[in-house]
């Protein structure tokens, strides 16, 4: 028996746990979009044009939408001339090197490093 009673419940999270969730997906979701620039920026300043415009026709969306949606991202990179994916790739891992440990961002690196 695990000692509950038909008074016992499951507790949802607090309005506190939920706060801090939050909060700490909006601070991933701003350290990878500044890794993404920091990246970009790095390759030259053509290159963050070319893919913030490129984000925005195709997926009318910008840099910082990437977190939650690396898939476009990706396919804005496969694009690229050359090696410039793989750099590109490379960078942002180098950027998020301390922090590729938590599972959001190793999807996120996972998904753009893909094949």
């Amino acid at each position: 028996m695990l000692g509950l009673t038909s008074t016992s419940r499951i507790q949802s999270p607090t309005r506190s746990g939920l706060l801090v969730m939050i909060q700490d997906n909006t601070v991933k979701k701003a350290l990878v979009g500044l890794a993404i620039e920091k990246a970009l920026l790095d390759m030259g300043g053509p290159i963050l044009d070319q893919v913030t415009r490129k984000l925005e026709t195709e997926y009318n969306c910008y840099i910082f939408d990437c977190y939650n949606n690396p898939e476009m991202l990706h396919r804005v990179f496969k694009e690229l001339d050359g090696w410039s994916h793989k750099t590109i790739v490379d960078l942002i891992k180098k950027n998020l090197d301390e922090f590729a440990y938590q599972e959001p961002i190793s999807r996120f690196l996972s998904v753009i490093g893909s094949s």
